[in-house]
């Protein structure tokens, strides 16, 4: 069976399940060369197909994510998410309703998923797909976070575990505690939408005049420019906090961005990304011990845009009641296509799905079949990459003080193709 995983939202692309194995995966972002692109993956579905070899007609099932009231508006009327992609990434000029437009959207996107936002969504989505030629027999919709913990659970190779994933909204919720074993996901726990620590983050992104969703790793690495401040001395610590399983916001997400500002008011940028970013690290840290502790499952599995916060989840691995701890490589919303495969598959075909095992791009993950997929017609890129060889490595990388080792690929090819996971026996901290 050809099974389509596609997200159309921030970072759009697509990825093409073929009999239960991984034929091609694609984010469109590499096909308009717009970063983070927002935009229907058309683009990206027909590269999927033609990699794969498979007709469209033959694509018997697509699978998506996400149907709250936020997604569901952007589909009917696409033109709201291309003018908050500009205002993000400040591609337009100011205007004097972009702080209103910020605001809004902050409050929209709390708004969990109905039964009418799924039939509305359902709808736009089979529109889209007939217009790039796509009539598949079923339409499948998933939890925004059931999708980025089957991306972790199914990549992880570890049975059972403990899959953690936190980011910033979808689905009215913000993160969730599961317990995967035998091949299921059981989700223990739920942190709404308001309680957003991935909303947090972002909006301290934004008042450090950088851009949210795509430039937290910079505030982190801003952070090392401060000295340590007391936990005690950290008024940013209270905003958020963990109750058992679940993240607590001292006010909504979208009224966060006030309370954050008047205390950037009075510290540097420099400090303010210090004790923002401890604030991340202590509470990630938090959550996980809690639900080892509640589960009895100490090797974790970490997805969603929080866990790409690499110190945060050192902090993690490094704590005594975890014994491994694996990051999904791609933590963000593009890897949606490569989850959504494996849950759909499993829920209703009623059987696992493969454990990927390479890590990767292109077909297979093949380094010698890299050139060939680039130079093909459906990777429309105007910066096609160049190819080289070099040196052996004649010794493997040195370990960090957590025992991970740190790879690395010479080849400059697109970094969204084919996301796979390492092997059972690589190292289990994905964490720099």
């Amino acid at each position: 069976m050809n099974i389509l995983g596609i997200w159309d939202g921030h970072d759009a692309g697509a990825a093409l399940l073929v009999d239960g194995r991984l034929a091609a995966a694609v984010n469109e972002e590499r096909l308009s060369r717009r970063k983070l692109e927002v935009g229907f993956p058309s683009g990206a579905i027909a590269s999927c197909l033609d990699v794969a070899g498979v007709r469209a007609a033959d694509v018997a099932c697509v699978a998506l994510s996400t149907s709250d009231f936020a997604k569901t508006l952007s589909r009917w009327w696409p033109a709201t998410k291309e003018r908050y992609y500009l205002l993000r990434r400040r591609l337009r000029p100011r205007g004097r309703l972009d702080g209103l437009q910020k605001r809004a959207k902050y409050r929209i996107t709390e708004i969990g998923s109905t039964r009418v936002t799924r039939v509305l969504s359902r709808r736009a989505v089979r529109r889209e797909l007939g217009a790039a030629g796509l009539k598949p027999r079923s339409l499948l919709i998933f939890d925004h976070h059931a999708c980025h913990a089957a991306a972790a659970a199914w990549a992880s190779g570890m049975e059972p575990a403990l899959v953690v994933t936190v980011d910033g909204v979808g689905d009215g919720a913000s993160a969730t505690v599961s317990v995967f074993d035998g091949g299921r996901l059981r989700r223990v726990a739920t942190t709404s939408a308001r309680d957003s620590l991935g909303v947090f983050f972002e909006h301290v992104t934004n008042l450090l005049n950088m851009r949210e969703l795509e430039d937290e790793g910079k505030v982190m690495a801003l952070a090392d420019y401060a000295a340590d401040v007391d936990e005690d001395d950290n008024p940013l610590l209270p905003l958020v906090t963990v109750d058992g399983l679940r993240f607590r916001g001292r006010v909504a997400g979208h009224a966060m961005h006030a309370r954050l500002r008047d205390v950037l008011w009075s510290c540097s940028n420099e400090r303010f990304a210090q004790m923002a970013q401890r604030t991340v690290e202590r509470r990630v840290e938090e959550l996980v011990v809690n639900a080892v502790r509640e589960t009895g499952v100490r090797r974790v599995a970490l997805a969603g845009g929080v866990a790409s916060n690499v110190k945060a989840n050192r902090r993690a691995r490094l704590r005594p009641e975890v014994d491994e701890l694996y990051v999904f490589p791609h933590m963000g919303d593009g890897a949606w296509p490569r989850g959504r495969r494996p849950w759909r598959r499993s829920v209703t075909e009623r059987r696992p799905c493969s454990i990927w095992t390479t890590p990767g791009w292109g077909p297979n993950g093949r380094q010698k079949s890299w050139p060939a997929f680039c130079a093909a017609p459906a990777f429309r890129s105007r910066n096609r990459p160049t190819w080289r060889r070099t040196r052996r490595i004649s010794s493997p990388p040195a370990a960090s003080p957590s025992g991970s080792r740190g790879g690395w690929s010479t080849a400059r090819a697109p970094s969204a193709i084919g996301a796979c996971s390492p092997g059972p026996t690589a190292p289990r901290c994905a964490t720099g």
